[in-house]
């Protein structure tokens, strides 16, 4: 070795030692002969770890993982010099190098030169469809969330880590791929791998998608912030590992009493499901927190700022039977015995219920009670001074509060997938429809589309039976909705959009307007040709409702495959431990 060689070699990181080393013992032991001109390829490709430190700065908490177990299978996103350091210290390694269509596969090729001979570590090279592409273009041109325009690059990576974890149960997995969509792969891995680490978190955040990471409560998030940064989120069970690796085991709060106004019939089920899972208390608001009537209102003068939350339902003692965890709290309760985390759910409450904050505060009884926004709607119009901490269900309310940095944490409510069971496929030429009444009012653009379909349709699709159900109780809509053979919903604005996931659940698929879609949550679990067809026009509407209705065979698939697939997409328990994520660290 030259005196040059060796003072770089006294500069090397161990990683890249032995490396080097692994390179000289091939050309003695490998049954196949390197040649001297890749030998110098792969010394020059390994040096560049002295140059690109930020390279190897995911190197420490690795350093400390293995020094703490034995990791005996590790999955691999993304491949390159770190691969013989993981081979290093694991007994088997997956590496997956996931490429768009037109992605070069120069890596792998390189990777497979280098490390192909090893039985114990397995090389994988995934060239994605086309929606693959067109996420990684989304959110690096864009730097917009793919899945909130086309989420079938998400159906894509769910059954590429099905398969994965299918054939082996692995410890650990690393994030570090050369796609855009890293966030996509940390949220896939909960649940399936004990330990996920992802690199590059100081930077790229809106194309890498890191703000949309909630993780779900069975987890402890450990930052190394030095260099690009590199995230650890260990399952809880690994204490031995959580300490080792820094990361502080927070005791959680048992039985929480949660208030929650019920603005929502739907809405507020699911989150008390959601809690009745995780052992919490729904409170819901008695009667005697209910407005007064405008005769009484206008009787009481200035009492009418007496305390009362002016906007939703009461009569809430029917969820005592859907219900095990159900407190209803009357007023004088609310203020001797305050709930522990005060919910407002739409800004028709929070003057109200931030009245009420205000005054148990005066009462020298608020120290201790959190309080918190959820939202459901696109960009829900909350006071920025109130929001602390934000339990997102759409995908648009957190941009408006950017400057307060709000605890923000996204969330899917519970779905009751039972009651909207998959019960068969239908034949019936019902096109069913459910712009209510108040929609109309709510939303002309809706009703103005509606009526024009509605004259076209007459003529274009004669035999075809559209129509447009109001006002209808909850089992009612359930009826109509299993003899259609397909939804209409075209609101100018949707966020979660219930009626659209009864729909899907049951198997029928939904026919939506594309711009008034893009970019909401339910593009999520709306998928063009899977559960959903998308139209801007009103001849793309009759065309695809036309296909739809005239081929049966396509139309049984589609509707079998939306119950499916949105099942597939929306874990109620993993969501329910987001929810809990966000109830245990509230500010």
């Amino acid at each position: 070795m030259k005196m040059g060689d060796k003072k770089l070699a006294a500069a090397l990181p161990a990683r890249v030692l032995k490396c080097s080393s692994w390179c000289k013992n091939t050309l003695l032991y490998s049954r196949r002969w390197v040649c001297f001109a890749s030998l110098m390829c792969f010394v020059s490709y390994v040096r560049a770890d002295v140059v690109n430190s930020c390279e190897t700065d995911d190197v420490p908490p690795f350093a400390k993982l293995f020094q703490t177990m034995e990791v005996k299978s590790l999955l691999e996103f993304g491949m390159g010099k770190g691969t013989r350091y993981f081979l290093d210290h694991c007994k088997e390694v997956t590496s997956v190098e996931i490429l768009a269509p037109e992605g070069s596969d120069q890596r792998y090729q390189e990777c497979v030169h280098f490390f192909g001979h090893l039985k114990r570590w397995k090389p994988i090279l995934y060239r994605g469809s086309a929606h693959l592409g067109f996420a990684s273009r989304c959110a690096l041109s864009f730097h917009k969330d793919a899945a909130l325009y086309d989420s079938h690059y998400v159906l894509e990576l769910k059954k590429l880590c099905d398969g994965l974890f299918q054939e082996r149960r692995y410890e650990a997995a690393f994030v570090d791929s050369s796609i855009s969509y890293r966030a996509d792969l940390v949220l896939e891995l909960f649940d399936r791998a004990d330990i996920i680490v992802a690199h590059e978190m100081n930077r790229g955040a809106k194309a890498y998608g890191w703000d949309k990471i909630s993780a779900p409560s069975n987890y402890v998030k450990i930052p190394f912030v030095d260099g690009m940064g590199t995230t650890v989120w260990v399952r809880k069970e690994k204490k031995e590992v959580i300490e080792a690796l820094g990361g502080v085991l927070k005791r959680e709060k048992k039985g929480l009493r949660v208030f929650f106004p019920n603005i929502h019939g739907s809405l507020t089920y699911s989150f008390g499901r959601a809690l009745e899972y995780l052992g919490h208390t729904l409170v819901l608001p008695g009667d005697s927190l209910a407005p007064p009537s405008s005769k009484k209102l206008r009787k009481a003068g200035k009492k009418k700022k007496e305390h009362k939350i002016r906007y939703g339902s009461y009569g809430n003692e029917r969820f005592k039977a859907l219900l095990s965890n159900v407190e209803i709290i009357e007023k004088e309760q609310f203020f001797s015995h305050p709930p522990d985390i005060i919910f407002i759910n739409c800004p028709e409450v929070e003057k109200d219920v931030i009245r009420m904050r205000d005054h148990l505060a005066s009462l020298g009884r608020a120290q201790g009670v959190k309080l918190a926004f959820h939202s459901g709607n696109n960009q829900m119009a909350y006071h920025s001074k109130n929001v602390r901490n934000l339990l997102q269900s759409d995908a648009k309310t957190a941009s408006l509060f950017s400057e307060v940095r709000p605890f923000v944490v996204h969330w899917i409510p519970w779905f009751d997938f039972e009651r909207y069971a998959f019960q068969g496929c239908s034949d019936e030429p019902l096109l069913a429809s459910y712009l209510k009444h108040h929609y109309s009012i709510a939303f002309p653009k809706g009703k103005q589309l509606f009526e024009e379909f509605s004259a076209h349709q007459k003529n274009e699709l004669p035999d075809l039976i559209l129509e447009n159900f109001s006002g209808l109780g909850s089992e009612e809509v359930l009826k109509v909705m299993r003899r259609s053979a397909a939804t209409l919903h075209i609101k100018d604005t949707e966020g979660i959009g219930y009626t659209i996931l009864k729909s899907l659940a049951a198997g029928r698929p939904v026919f939506l307007k594309r711009s008034f879609s893009q970019g909401s949550r339910m593009m999520n679990w709306c998928i063009e040709g899977k559960t959903a067809f998308f139209f801007d026009t009103i001849e793309e509407l009759t065309e695809k409702v036309q296909h739809f209705f005239a081929d049966a065979a396509f139309r049984h698939e589609v509707q079998q495959n939306c119950a499916q697939i949105v099942r597939w997409i929306i874990d109620n328990e993993k969501q329910a431990r987001v929810l809990d994520a966000f109830l245990q660290n509230l500010k």
